[in-house]
Protein backbone atom coordinates (compact mmCIF):
# COMPACT_ATOMS: atom_id res chain seq x y z
CA UNK A 1 0.00 0.00 0.00
CA UNK A 2 2.95 2.72 0.57
CA UNK A 3 4.30 1.82 -2.70
CA UNK A 4 1.22 2.62 -4.37
CA UNK A 5 0.90 5.88 -2.63
CA UNK A 6 4.51 6.81 -3.00
CA UNK A 7 3.92 5.65 -7.26
CA UNK A 8 0.81 8.03 -7.20
CA UNK A 9 2.36 10.90 -5.41
CA UNK A 10 5.43 11.11 -8.11
CA UNK A 11 3.44 10.80 -10.76
CA UNK A 12 1.20 13.45 -9.55
CA UNK A 13 4.51 15.47 -9.23
CA UNK A 14 5.43 14.20 -12.60
CA UNK A 15 1.97 15.62 -14.63
CA UNK A 16 2.55 19.37 -13.78
CA UNK A 17 5.41 19.40 -16.30
CA UNK A 18 4.07 20.00 -19.94
CA UNK A 19 5.18 19.01 -23.00
CA UNK A 20 5.40 21.73 -24.90
CA UNK A 21 7.14 22.99 -29.07
CA UNK A 22 9.37 24.59 -26.73
CA UNK A 23 10.98 21.48 -24.76
CA UNK A 24 11.22 19.57 -27.42
CA UNK A 25 12.52 22.28 -29.81
CA UNK A 26 15.49 22.00 -26.34
CA UNK A 27 16.30 18.78 -26.80
CA UNK A 28 16.48 18.77 -30.26
CA UNK A 29 19.00 21.59 -30.30
CA UNK A 30 21.09 19.48 -27.44
CA UNK A 31 21.12 16.90 -29.16
CA UNK A 32 21.98 18.42 -32.57
CA UNK A 33 25.93 19.29 -31.87
CA UNK A 34 26.53 15.54 -31.00
CA UNK A 35 24.60 14.08 -34.11
CA UNK A 36 26.51 16.82 -35.98
CA UNK A 37 30.02 15.69 -34.73
CA UNK A 38 28.95 11.90 -35.87
CA UNK A 39 28.72 12.91 -38.88
CA UNK A 40 32.14 14.76 -39.35
CA UNK A 41 33.79 12.08 -37.35
CA UNK A 42 32.19 9.26 -40.11
CA UNK A 43 33.02 11.95 -43.03
CA UNK A 44 37.27 11.98 -41.69
CA UNK A 45 37.16 8.19 -41.08
CA UNK A 46 35.76 8.41 -45.46
CA UNK A 47 38.64 10.33 -46.03
CA UNK A 48 41.29 9.57 -44.43
CA UNK A 49 41.62 6.09 -42.85
CA UNK A 50 39.12 3.86 -44.58
CA UNK A 51 36.36 4.02 -46.81
CA UNK A 52 33.24 3.78 -45.41
CA UNK A 53 29.88 2.56 -47.10
CA UNK A 54 27.07 5.59 -47.60
CA UNK A 55 24.64 2.58 -46.13
CA UNK A 56 26.65 1.93 -43.63
CA UNK A 57 27.19 6.00 -42.47
CA UNK A 58 23.69 6.63 -43.08
CA UNK A 59 22.72 3.56 -40.66
CA UNK A 60 24.93 4.91 -37.52
CA UNK A 61 23.45 8.60 -38.16
CA UNK A 62 20.37 7.05 -38.18
CA UNK A 63 20.93 4.77 -35.13
CA UNK A 64 21.83 7.89 -33.22
CA UNK A 65 19.14 9.32 -34.13
CA UNK A 66 16.44 6.59 -33.20
CA UNK A 67 18.53 6.53 -29.93
CA UNK A 68 17.64 10.40 -29.58
CA UNK A 69 14.35 9.69 -30.21
CA UNK A 70 13.84 7.02 -27.80
CA UNK A 71 15.47 8.35 -24.78
CA UNK A 72 13.01 11.20 -25.03
CA UNK A 73 10.16 10.22 -23.53
CA UNK A 74 12.27 9.20 -20.69
CA UNK A 75 14.22 13.10 -20.41
CA UNK A 76 11.75 15.52 -21.41
CA UNK A 77 11.18 16.34 -18.33
CA UNK A 78 14.57 17.53 -17.43
CA UNK A 79 14.21 19.84 -19.93
CA UNK A 80 10.64 21.38 -19.36
CA UNK A 81 11.66 22.66 -15.69
CA UNK A 82 10.99 26.45 -15.13
CA UNK A 83 14.30 28.90 -14.37
CA UNK A 84 16.03 26.78 -11.46
CA UNK A 85 17.04 30.20 -9.69
CA UNK A 86 13.66 31.30 -9.62
CA UNK A 87 12.67 30.71 -5.56
CA UNK A 88 9.05 30.70 -5.76
CA UNK A 89 9.18 27.33 -7.76
CA UNK A 90 9.77 25.32 -4.88
CA UNK A 91 6.81 27.40 -2.58
CA UNK A 92 3.70 25.14 -2.52
CA UNK A 93 6.18 21.65 -2.56
CA UNK A 94 5.49 18.78 -0.21
CA UNK A 95 8.15 17.12 1.67
CA UNK A 96 8.99 14.95 4.60
CA UNK A 97 10.78 15.61 7.47
CA UNK A 98 14.51 13.54 7.53
CA UNK A 99 16.33 15.38 10.61
CA UNK A 100 13.63 16.76 13.30
CA UNK A 101 13.00 20.37 12.82
CA UNK A 102 13.75 22.12 16.55
CA UNK A 103 12.90 24.91 14.58
CA UNK A 104 15.82 23.89 12.12
CA UNK A 105 16.60 20.81 10.60
CA UNK A 106 16.40 18.66 7.46
CA UNK A 107 13.46 18.10 5.01
CA UNK A 108 13.44 15.94 1.90
CA UNK A 109 11.68 17.68 -1.38
CA UNK A 110 11.60 16.70 -4.97
CA UNK A 111 13.73 14.03 -3.93
CA UNK A 112 16.45 16.49 -2.55
CA UNK A 113 17.45 17.25 1.17
CA UNK A 114 17.39 20.83 2.48
CA UNK A 115 18.03 22.71 5.49
CA UNK A 116 14.63 23.96 6.49
CA UNK A 117 13.14 26.07 9.49
CA UNK A 118 9.68 25.05 10.68
CA UNK A 119 7.22 28.53 11.04
CA UNK A 120 5.68 26.97 13.99
CA UNK A 121 8.32 27.96 16.22
CA UNK A 122 6.17 26.67 19.36
CA UNK A 123 6.48 23.02 18.72
CA UNK A 124 9.15 20.38 17.03
CA UNK A 125 7.98 18.70 13.82
CA UNK A 126 9.18 15.24 14.26
CA UNK A 127 10.88 12.75 11.59
CA UNK A 128 8.89 11.35 9.39
CA UNK A 129 6.24 14.05 9.23
CA UNK A 130 5.09 15.65 5.91
CA UNK A 131 5.79 19.37 5.55
CA UNK A 132 5.05 22.20 2.95
CA UNK A 133 7.16 24.85 1.73
CA UNK A 134 5.81 28.36 2.52
CA UNK A 135 9.09 29.98 2.05
CA UNK A 136 12.75 30.10 0.53
CA UNK A 137 15.53 32.33 1.83
CA UNK A 138 18.85 31.27 -0.13
CA UNK A 139 19.56 27.25 0.36
CA UNK A 140 16.77 27.19 3.34
CA UNK A 141 13.11 26.30 3.04
CA UNK A 142 10.43 27.57 5.26
CA UNK A 143 8.30 25.01 5.79
CA UNK A 144 4.83 24.14 7.78
CA UNK A 145 3.34 20.73 9.14
CA UNK A 146 0.93 19.15 6.77
CA UNK A 147 -2.18 18.57 8.92
CA UNK A 148 -3.91 16.64 7.05
CA UNK A 149 -1.47 14.22 5.75
CA UNK A 150 0.16 13.91 9.39
CA UNK A 151 -3.01 12.40 11.24
CA UNK A 152 -2.25 9.06 12.96
CA UNK A 153 -4.88 6.20 12.42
Amino acid sequence: MQDRKRRTKIAGHIGRERLTLKVMLRYALIQLPGTVLLVMVILLINRWWVTVPLWLGLGIVGLAILKDLVLFPLLWRSYAGGDPDDPSSMIGRRGIVIARLDPEGRVRVRGELWRAETVENDRPVEEGRHVTVIGVSGLKLYVRTDLHDNVEP
